[in-house]
């Protein structure tokens, strides 16, 4: 974390595995679009032994090489601190498209496409900034939006998008956009909330040169709302309003559903890890269905006695009960 800190107080650094080296940087006052600096290029493995030296360089492991390659500086003087800017990334060359902070084998993967990082001219001025798949897709999210929010208010959506998907990256304790803004894979990676498939597959998109649409369906997923976990679900609104108020008085073992033929049974809470049980026995349920009928809506039909039930309707239509029922029969199909 100390060496992190160390190779980039002053400047900022540009990945999308961890490092990617040779990436040429603009950087354009967001509101005009005015160019600000441009030709500016991601430190190399050349650029850093000309400027320091080949053995300097060979002491290096490679998780610092990683953490100096890819750097590069901005002239933060020519920046208003009021002001909000766009950095943008294109090109280049992902020196650790896998993210185990070992170099790969020569040749590095050639970035064909580019992304970007929403920054103020104070950050700018500070530096100790990432620009990365996690700013690509908060510029995907927003860039839609941008010529209707004013600078209070754009603060406010990053903010809220950055505590969406990650943790506390520079310990502050609280979330807010500079966490993305600090979130590195080499450093921060297990602080990225979600699946980390997705920022893999937005970062794999960019090498790929894939157009807007692509990134932007990209990012959208990244934000997704995660679908719940289905026991959990079942546990928190189900086992116990649904099942045990209602559906086990009949399909108990030996109750009056399994005996006219039904192939669900449920157990009562007096059985060891009921809750767990229930979840399977509805697994099992689905699994004897017949191809061409669906668990939700033959169970909910039955529950609310739109299909013909034995026990006629315990759910009523259009209640909270059933469309949880719904969700939670959903999420097993």
């Amino acid at each position: 974390m100390s060496l992190f800190s160390l190779v980039l107080a002053g400047c900022f650094h540009t990945e999308l595995g961890s490092s990617v080296t040779g990436a040429r940087v603009t950087v354009t006052d967001l509101r005009s679009g005015e160019s600000i600096e441009d030709g500016l290029t991601s430190l190399t493995e050349a650029g850093f032994i000309a400027t320091r030296s080949q053995d300097e360089f060979d002491e290096l492991n490679d998780l610092a090489k990683l953490l100096y390659l890819g750097n590069f500086f901005v002239d933060g003087k020519a920046y208003d601190p009021e002001n909000w800017y766009l950095i943008t990334a294109r090109g280049g060359a992902d020196i650790d498209v896998d993210s185990n902070f070992v170099i790969d084998a020569k040749p590095a993967s050639e970035v064909n496409g580019l992304w970007h990082a929403l920054i103020t001219g104070r950050q700018l001025r500070n530096g100790n900034f990432v620009i990365s798949p996690i700013t690509e897709a908060l510029y995907q999210l927003l860039k839609t939006e941008l010529d209707d929010l004013d600078n209070t208010q754009l603060r406010v959506r990053l903010n809220q998008l950055s505590a969406e998907i990650l943790g506390d990256v520079n310990n502050d304790e609280r979330v807010n956009y500079v966490d993305a803004l600090k979130w590195t894979t080499i450093v921060h990676k297990p602080l990225y909330l979600r699946d980390f498939s997705q920022v893999e597959a937005l970062a794999q998109a960019i090498r790929d040169g894939a157009n807007q649409t692509t990134l932007s369906a990209l990012a959208q997923d990244m934000f997704a709302e995660p679908a719940p976990d289905a026991l959990q679900y079942y546990q928190q609104n189900i086992s116990a309003p649904i099942v045990q108020t209602l559906c086990v008085r009949c399909h108990m073992p030996g109750g009056s559903a399994p005996n006219s033929g039904s192939a669900l049974v449920l157990v009562t809470n007096n059985t060891a890890n009921f809750q767990e049980k229930n979840h399977q026995n509805f697994q099992d349920f689905r699994d004897q269905l017949p191809a061409s009928r669906d668990l939700s809506d033959w169970v909910t039909g039955k529950a609310s006695g739109q299909i013909s039930h034995g026990g006629g309707r315990q759910l009523a239509p259009g209640s909270q009960e059933l469309e949880n029922l719904e969700t939670y029969l959903n999420l097993l199909e």
